[in-house]
Formats: structure tokens, sequence, C-alpha cells
């Protein structure tokens, strides 16, 4: 496992001993100058880990130094050069969700330059090893395993009065993944990012470049075998605004994307925008705006991912689409206002040509008093028309409120969306979301909470790939026991993204033909208890079942965490020790399920150094 590697434990052991042992220089070094301000604090100690399982897996054992520390300071002025260096080995940590414990190995470095200057600067590096860490399949909990990852980061600013400004931001990332039966899955990126911003003659300028490399290895457990993506993108944008009479202003850009993947394969969108808006009356506000916009394929798979790049996107260089629109909204007062809206759409697809008109209002009230707590909904209708003939009506509806009754804390909200345009004429899909949250001191002791949250899509560009996710959690305290639960469900379709990242999205198979199809539940129940005002005991058990499915082949994925850890706090010193035990088993890996078991024992000292 990654976070058995020897040669990690070795260099995070001595790191930490010189981070802790240079206090007495650094104090020395305080109290002969005033420049140097630092703070230490942090903890080290001795600990014993070991694991064991079935199939092939070998048993180990390891002993060595534990700990972290956390030196804050700075050198001359804190707007001069501040710093912030934290190294961390088998630092625990619990996700309240699958109650699983992580451990993790690794530092954290932060340098902060010249920030009261026009010229201010930073720089971020981090590096950590992670065992019992998660791959989440749209938002729950599935297979664990072990991770590796660093980063880089630096950014610099120029701040000159009466000159543009300049902003640049490089970073470079990269993670590695091991889950057992599994070959290891491999993500990295490099990011450049220059934005540059002037105002001249009551024109507000601003212009921005970035160029992204991406590339990712995703394992065959997803059902779609061993998958390889990668590729580069360069981003560029122009925008300009200037005021206008009656409270108003103008605004116009200009943005470009071309992406280009491994297999040679390209797609560039470009996107033009216009808009006024004013209000004319401190009660009223009218805009308008408008759109142009190549390869709508592209478009919307960047609106999806917030960057360009699906694995299989389709290429449809042909398309295009210009959108006009104009509105209206009017404060009447007490709460309530109305809006209106107008647009109209022409777009070009696959040598055709689509068009149609929408128009509608909404009718919002707001209402906040002692007797009804926070009360708000909102209720529009949407009417569309193309050159066929009357497309039919929509709805859009929110309703909210928050409200105390005796000793329940409560909040509540429903919204409902129906014609939402994603690839013009083409795609139309609705959805609806919802949620429910309660809490209730029953006593001076006795508190309970719950809540309940839910997403659904309705109307759908295929059928069968529609998605839903709900999740409800509950939890109790009395006294120092505490006793927590929780369920999360989802299912769907979703696409792959440059980095290897599955996003849920019912619009997958627009913009590829490599969706797939996806179902996930994961249940888990946690306690904890400090005993004695000194002994902390928690501990957890967690169950997650899915599968995928693409072009008619799947997989399906399942197993169960238990976990348990005890901590023991006496002034300066703490004991603490834990177990972990994981089963999961993959269809598509022989061999039956894998069962990992782990346990660790440490003894650590406290130290604020100064």
């Amino acid at each position: 496992m990654l976070v058995k590697d020897s040669r990690v434990r070795i260099k995070s052991s001595w790191l930490l001993i010189a981070v802790l042992l240079c206090a007495a220089t650094a104090r020395a070094q305080m109290e002969i100058g005033d420049n140097l301000k630092m703070s230490l604090n942090g903890s080290l100690g001795f600990g014993y880990s070991g694991a064991f399982g079935n199939a092939d897996m070998a048993s180990t054992h390891s002993k060595g130094l534990t700990g972290s520390g956390d030196l804050n300071g700075s050198y001359f002025n804190p707007n001069f050069l501040s710093f912030h260096f934290r190294p961390y080995y088998d630092h625990n940590q619990s996700n309240s969700e699958s109650q699983v414990v992580t451990r993790s190995t690794g530092l954290g470095l932060s340098l902060n330059l010249f920030g009261g200057s026009r010229f201010p600067g930073s720089i971020t590096f981090g590096k950590d090893f992670s065992s019992n860490s998660e791959f989440r399949l749209a938002g729950v909990p599935t297979i664990s395993g072990d991770t590796s990852g660093q980063a880089f980061g630096i950014s610099w600013n120029a701040l000159l009065p009466h000159w543009p400004t300049l902003s640049v931001s490089y970073s470079v990332s990269s993670t590695t993944a091991s889950f057992a039966g599994f070959q290891d899955s491999h993500n990295s990126s490099n990011n450049l990012n220059l934005h540059s911003g002037y105002q001249i003659a009551g024109f507000d300028l601003r212009g921005s470049f970035s160029h992204t490399t991406s590339s990712s290895e995703v394992p065959e457990f997803l059902g779609l075998g061993r998958l390889t993506s990668g590729g580069s993108s360069n981003g560029y944008s122009v925008t300009i605004g200037h005021k206008l009479p009656l409270k108003g202003s103008f605004g116009s850009g200009w943005s470009h994307s071309h992406y280009t993947n491994d297999n040679g394969n390209e797609w560039d969108t470009t996107s033009y925008t216009a808009g006024t808006y004013f209000t004319p009356w401190h009660r009223l506000s009218l805009f308008q705006n408008a759109t142009y916009t190549t390869d709508l394929t592209a478009a919307l798979s960047q609106s999806i991912l917030q960057q360009p790049g699906v694995v299989g996107l389709r290429s449809d260089s042909g398309s295009s689409g210009a959108v006009y629109g104009a509105g209206a909204s009017l404060y009447v007062g007490h709460g309530i206002s109305v809006s209106g809206h107008f647009n109209h759409r022409v777009q070009w697809f696959s040598g055709r040509r689509y068009m149609d008109t929408q128009y509608g209002g909404a009718f919002n009230y707001n209402h906040a008093s002692r007797l009804f707590g926070f009360l708000y909904f909102s209720v529009g209708v949407v009417d569309t028309a193309s050159q066929l003939g009357n497309n039919g009506a929509g709805l859009n509806a929110t309703v909210g409120m928050n409200r105390k009754f005796g000793y329940w804390d409560t909040s509540a909200e429903f919204n409902y969306s129906q014609n939402i345009q994603t690839l013009g004429t083409l795609a139309t899909t609705s959805s609806y979301t919802y949620g429910f949250s309660a809490r209730r001191r029953i006593n001076e002791r006795l508190r309970w909470n719950g809540s309940f949250r839910g997403s659904h899509s309705a109307l759908v560009v295929q059928e069968g790939t529609g998605n839903r996710a709900e999740s409800i959690g509950s939890g109790i305290s009395w006294g120092r026991y505490n006793v927590s639960a929780s369920y999360s469900q989802s299912s769907g379709a979703a696409v792959f993204g440059p980095t290897g990242e599955l996003t849920a999205t019912p619009l997958g198979s627009l913009i590829t033909d490599r969706f797939l199809l996806f179902n996930a539940r994961s249940l888990g129940v946690g306690a904890s208890s400090r005993l004695f005002r000194s002994l902390t005991v928690t501990g957890g058990y967690s169950k997650f079942k899915s599968s995928t499915t693409r072009a008619g082949a799947g997989t399906s994925n399942s197993g169960d965490h238990y976990n348990a850890r005890a901590e023991y706090r006496l002034r300066k010193f703490t004991l603490q020790g834990g177990f972990n035990r994981s089963m999961q088993e993959v269809s598509t890996v022989p061999g039956g399920p894998r069962l990992v078991n782990s346990f660790y024992v440490s003894f650590s000292r406290w130290f604020n150094v100064f």
C-alpha cells in the first residue's frame, strides 16, 4: 500500500524531528532580532501499525514516529513575507457520511510575498499519502483504497496605478490511487491562467487566457475497460463594459476555446455576447442580451464540466446558435415582485435549422415575521412556440420556509423548473429538488437533528437517462454520547471528464457515445462517547453497493467497512489506537471479495514550543 512506503515513513519521521528539535534555535533567533517572528506547536510520538487480509495480501507490520507540526511566521512584516508549514504523519480523520477513518501522511507549505506592495505573490506546495480514502460515484462513497497526490502552485500580481493590472497563476497536480485487485488510477493536470484589467475613459476592459493539459487512466471497475484519456485546451476571453444613463450599463464580450485530445481530434467553440441593463426607477429594472455560439456540443460539454474535454466528445463543428433575450422586474412592495422575460433562439445543427420563441412571467413573495418565521415562494410560467407550432407551457416554482415551532427549528424548500433549454431547441429538460431539516432540544442534555435532500430530473433527452439522488441523515446526542446515521443513493447517466472525474448529467447522450448508467447506494452509522473527561471512543459501520452499465455490459461493486478508535488524553500526552476492517468485491475481478484488516496504536506528546 502507498501509505506503507518505508521511504515515505523515514522522510516524514526525520522531517518532524527536524521541525520540533529546531525550536530552540528559532527561539534564540527571535531573542536576538525583531525581524523574524514565529509560532510553533505540534505533537511527536511513537506508533505501531499492521495490516493483514485474504487473497494474495501479505501481512505487514511497521513502527516509527508519528505526529504533526504547525509552524507559522513572518519576516520583517507579515505583508512583506509570511509563511505556514505543516508536516503530519499518520494523521487520523473521520468521514461523517461513510464512517471510514482516513489515515494520512504528508506536508503542506504556503508562502505569501510582498502582500502590502504592488507586486504580491504566493507559493503553495502539498503532498499527501492517505489510506482508506474513497472513490465517490456521483457523490456516493463506494470503493476505498490508498491514494497519493501532490500539488504545486504559484501566483503573482502586478497592480501598478494607471496601468493595466496583471494576474498570473500556474499550478501542477497529480494523483495516484491504488484499489485492491485493480490496476492503479492516475490523474494529472497543469494549469496556466492570465488575467488583465484596465479602465480608461469610463470603459472597463478585461481579458484572460488559460492553458490546461490533463491526462487520466481509470481502472476497470466502472465497466468501461482500461480508460485512458488526455489532452490540452486553450481559452481566451475579452470583455468591455461602460456605464449608461438611467443607472444603466453596457457589456460585450468574446470568448474562444480550443481543445485537442491525445487521439488528434480537435474542437473549437466561440461565443459573442452583448447586453444592456437599466434601473430607471429603484423598483424597476430592465435588461436585454444577445449571444451567438459556435459548436454547441463543445459549449454544452464545457458548461457541464466547467472545462472542455468530455471523453469521447462528439465533433459537431457545423452547429451554431443565436439567442436574444429581454426582460423586466418590478418590486411592488410588501415582499411582492413580478417579472417577465422574452427569448428568441435560432440554431443550426446537423444541416437543419431550429427556431423557437419563449416568453413567460413570474410572481415572487418574501415575508419574514415572528408569526411565520421566514417564508418565500415564487411561481412562474413559460410558453414556447417554434416553426412547428406551440410546444406547450412550462412551470417554474420555488417554495421555502424557516420556522421555529416551540423547541423545534425547521427549514424546508422545494424547487421545480421545467422547459430549461440546454442545447437550443434540441433538448428540453426539467428537474425538481427538495429538502427538509429539523432540530429539537428535548431537554438540557438530549438533542436530536435530522435532514433529507433529494433531486430528480423529470423530462429527459433520452428515455432511461434521467438522474436522481437522495440523502437522509439523523443524529442524537445525550450528554457525552452521540449516535448518527446516514443513507444516500444516486442513479442516472454520467460522463467522464479529462481528468477521470465522473460527472452525473442527464445530457450525456447528447455530447458523447461513451456515457454510462450508474446506480449507487451507501449506508453508514456511527457512535462516539467521551468517558471520564479524558477518554474518547468512536466506532462506525458503512455499507455500499454500486453498479455501472454501458452498451449492455456492466459491473457491480459492493463492500462494507468497520472501524473503531479510542483516544486517551492526559495533559499533553495522548494515547490512541484503532482498528479498520474493509471488505469489497467487484464483479470484474476474479478471486472473490478482498478483505483488508489494519490496526494501529500510538503514544504522543503535544508541544507548544513558542
